[in-house]
């Protein structure tokens, strides 16, 4: 049996979020309003409080323009 490529504890859950976007402009101005909503700052402050951050792994991708 091999190990998995992400290892989890006994009580952690993998959980994986694909966002998708019309182009840059459209990220750019979701990120931005996202930025400054204090809901979501709010509920990013909690989520904090409810998992290790230091676990989480973000990553970002762009398409090859052609």
């Amino acid at each position: 049996m091999t190990s998995p490529a992400v290892p989890l504890q006994k009580d952690e859950q993998l959980i994986m979020v694909t966002d998708s976007y019309l182009n840059k402009e459209a990220f750019l101005r979701v990120s931005e309003l996202a930025d400054r909503d204090p809901t979501i700052a709010a509920l990013f402050d909690e989520l904090m409080t409810i998992i290790d951050i230091s676990r989480v792994t973000r990553a970002e991708f762009e398409l090859a323009q052609v």
